[in-house]
This record gives structure tokens, sequence and C-alpha cells, in this order.
């Protein structure tokens, strides 16, 4: 499983996964817009949710692996993407099956960033 959250542990990934016969499945956790960042909940976000890795992608990320699929996580808030960055990367990576997680809050973004990509492909 190839993480984007910790740039010192793995190169930037770039490109689509290499074919292997398996599935490839991107999760991601959808981007954060900046008026939600700098908006009332703007301390709440930076200091819980920056801090909270998005462990049900991760469960789900090692499940799908222990399959045999091949798999990505972005946690393209955290990397501060935005939508747009974020709907460029999974059209240039071609996974096979997209996942998105959302909390309450985001929901709309996740909504939105799936129907972008959506329209994308």
């Amino acid at each position: 499983m190839q993480a984007l959250t910790d740039p010192t542990e793995s190169p930037p990934i770039t490109g689509p996964l290499p074919s292997s016969g398996r599935p490839s499945v991107l999760l991601i956790n959808p981007p954060i817009t900046h008026a939600q960042r700098t908006g009332p909940l703007g301390p709440i976000i930076k200091n819980l949710y920056f801090n909270s890795p998005p462990l049900g992608i991760a469960y789900i990320a090692g499940l799908l692996e222990s399959k045999g699929m091949r798999v990505r996580l972005m946690d393209a808030a955290v990397e501060g993407f935005s939508p747009e960055e974020t709907v460029e990367k999974i059209i240039s990576w071609q996974p096979d099956i997209l996942g998105l997680t959302s909390t309450s809050n985001f929901f709309c973004n996740a909504i939105e960033l799936g129907e972008a990509v959506k329209n994308a492909a």
C-alpha cells in the first residue's frame, strides 16, 4: 500500500499503477476548501482533523491488499491538494476502483469530488 501522507517514507507517485492483472484501488480522503480551513471550524479542523489519519480507508486498504488488490491511499486534505489537483491525480493514476471517505462536515466535498471525477473521465 502506498500512502501519500508522508513524503519522507516514499517518493511521490506519478502515472498509473503498473498493470499486474490485479485490480487497482485508489482510496481518497477528499480535499478541504480554503474557506473550510479558515472558517469558523478552522481551529477544530486544524487541531483535530489533521491529527487523525483516515483510519477507515487504511483498514479497508489492508483488507484489500490481503485479498491481492493493488491499493493506494491519498489524503488530499492533509496534502493540501485542491479539488482540481485531486481530480488530475486520480485521472493520471487510472485506478480500476475509486473509494471516497468523508466525515459529516465534509460530505459535500466527497460528493463534489466524485462528480468531478465522473465528469472528467
